[in-house]
């Protein structure tokens, strides 16, 4: 059997029995103090997370905004340049477009002219037909 010296189980004696609580006791209290400690280096981490989170997303939101003004400063300078374009081009449709009238109203101007000639013409060699022989026998436009 066992009756050995060192081997059998150890009789607690009070003093033990205090040392052991207090063993205990402090075993709890380290667990919760190291149990504290890590949520408190979560907490710590998770807000260092969101912080950096926000100012991820800040930036972006930045980052969007300044592309949305470039975009429309891109727009607003392609108007402006489409509007000179038509400005330009109804400058010159209008330049074309006077030069035409004034062609035309020459040409207009031309044919009254030459029908005017004509009229008066026809209204001479009328009257030279009509009119008696010029004294002196000179010839007529009837030669």
């Amino acid at each position: 059997g066992g009756g050995g010296g060192g081997g059998g189980l150890k009789v607690f004696t009070e003093e033990d029995r205090v040392e052991d609580e207090k063993r205990r006791a402090k075993s709890i209290a380290d667990a919760k103090a190291a149990e504290e400690a890590r949520k408190k280096k979560r907490d710590e981490d998770e807000a260092k997370f969101v912080a950096s989170e926000k100012i991820r997303l800040a930036k972006e939101a930045e980052a969007r905004a300044e592309a949305e003004r470039a975009e429309e400063a891109r727009r607003a300078k392609v108007r402006a340049e489409l509007a000179e374009r038509a400005e330009i081009e109804r400058a010159l449709r209008e330049e074309k477009e006077e030069k035409e009238r004034v062609e035309r109203e020459r040409r207009e101007r031309e044919a009254r002219e030459e029908q005017e000639r004509r009229r008066v013409e026809e209204a001479e060699a009328r009257a030279a037909e009509e009119a008696p022989p010029p004294p002196g026998g000179a010839p007529t436009a009837r030669a």
